[in-house]
């Protein structure tokens, strides 16, 4: 691995290191003995602990993620042990089938000395290479250890859930690719973001940039909408500004000043922390399984009664916007 690239990683580490939260000091206590040496499990560790760091975890279970590294074996009081158990593997040769894929793992469990029969659970998405009951993954991997249980992410399949319910109602597309412009407008100006935070600051709100909705981050949707809603009037104000001169601009102004884009920011606030509950309770260390049908159908109910009953967002949504005439 190049001096270049470890070097860039540990610059990303300082970054972190910079930070004054203390739930971040053991993960870097444990890199700092093996920082300085050029290879590859060193670099792709770094990399991978500084993406938890930034996108993944909330702050303050970074302490847990080090605790449970120490548990499996992949760190020690000492720093780092010889060999890291977990680490992505790629298919080099032939297609991505259940076959290839099963003999990728079992091959890579027996190089680190792990016995396949021991193996007592594996979580996938839907797919059928993966959970088909003839030859998907699962179904092979039983064939090495029977007592295996496959379990389709519960998180996934909440979203898949109501991303497809979405695309039934065309409001909702149309709000999802207006979403979907706005952070992609803002991320590649970087004049845009920088009138951004000038008016946010100006108007004495949080700077907040834009975010991406992630197909597999079950929760970016919420944080999107969130961050759109929260500085709703500093969007406007610079894309105002911008229309004069660029048409992209102009129309994603146009698109963000509709009633409906307004009001479907306003619902989606009352919403989606129901949804967004349900996908953290689906992601808990430790989940009942005989709770789940339990949880789905309360989940269901709070939807409901935000059909009888205005929720908190959407009563305030008169007082967002102004009726001029019959607009």
């Amino acid at each position: 691995m190049h001096s270049a690239a470890v070097q860039g990683t540990k610059q990303q580490l300082n970054t972190v290191q910079r930070s004054s939260l203390s739930s971040q000091k053991p993960m870097q206590k444990l890199l700092a003995t093996k920082i300085s040496k050029d290879d590859d499990m060193a670099l792709n560790l770094l990399k991978t602990a500084y993406y938890i760091a930034k996108h993944e975890l909330p702050k303050v279970e970074m302490k847990h993620v080090v605790d449970y590294a120490k548990f499996i074996g992949c760190v020690c009081e000492s720093g780092l042990n010889n060999f890291l158990k977990l680490s992505n593997k790629l298919i080099s040769e032939g297609s991505a089938n259940a076959k290839n894929i099963v003999s990728l793992v079992v091959s890579e469990l027996k190089a680190k000395g792990l016995d396949i029969t021991k193996m007592v659970g594996i979580g996938t998405d839907g797919a059928s290479v993966m959970a088909g009951k003839m030859g998907g993954v699962v179904k092979l991997l039983q064939g090495h250890s029977p007592s295996l249980i496959g379990v389709h992410c519960a998180a996934h399949r909440t979203t898949l859930a109501t991303s497809q319910a979405a695309k039934l109602v065309q409001h909702m597309e149309e709000f999802a690719r207006t979403i979907a412009s706005t952070f992609r407008y803002f991320n590649n100006s970087a004049l845009g973001s920088n009138r951004l935070c000038a008016i946010q600051s100006l108007l004495d709100m949080p700077e907040l940039k834009f975010a991406e909705v992630h197909s597999v981050r079950w929760l970016s949707l919420e944080h999107a909408v969130q961050v759109v809603y929260r500085t709703y009037p500093a969007l406007c104000m610079v894309l105002e500004r911008e229309a004069t001169v660029e048409a992209a601009a102009k129309g994603l102004l146009h698109e963000v000043n509709q009633f409906k884009f307004i009001a479907i920011t306003h619902l989606m606030m009352d919403t989606l922390p129901f949804i967004s509950r349900l996908s953290k309770t689906f992601q808990k260390e430790t989940l009942d399984f005989s709770l789940v049908k339990s949880v789905v159908m309360s989940t269901c109910e709070c939807l409901k009664d935000l059909i009888e009953v205005d929720g908190v967002f959407v009563d305030k949504l008169s007082k967002f916007v102004k009726v001029e005439g019959n607009k």
